[in-house]
């Protein structure tokens, strides 16, 4: 979520839309770091070609990658709510449906 003073929320939703959702950011995120990111597509997309020059050609991915999949479908993801009050609620009560996030931020 960005700063409940922000001066453009809607502005700030979409980078944060785009740091978070874009497929093009995402993928060039995930080849430039290794790290594994929050789109599936993406990520069943470098897992079996990527290579890490720091472990000597090493393709950490994959494995990672999988580990990511077999749990995949119990993850929750965070609606973006720009400007939103924090909530006194667990964090666990508070996320969404999957279905429900995804609607919400396409």
């Amino acid at each position: 979520a960005a700063y409940k003073g922000t001066k453009n929320p809607k502005a700030a939703k979409e980078l944060i839309k785009y740091f978070a959702a874009d497929p093009t950011f995402l993928e060039r995120l995930a080849n430039d770091t290794g790290d594994v990111v929050s789109n599936k597509n993406v990520v069943n997309k470098i897992k079996d070609s990527y290579s890490e020059p720091f472990l000597g050609g090493q393709n950490h991915y994959a494995a990672f990658a999988n580990m990511v999949d077999n749990n995949f479908d119990k993850a929750y993801i965070a609606v973006i709510n720009i400007g939103s009050k924090p909530s006194k609620k667990p964090y666990n009560k508070q996320l969404p449906k999957p279905k429900a996030a995804l609607m919400a931020i396409t």
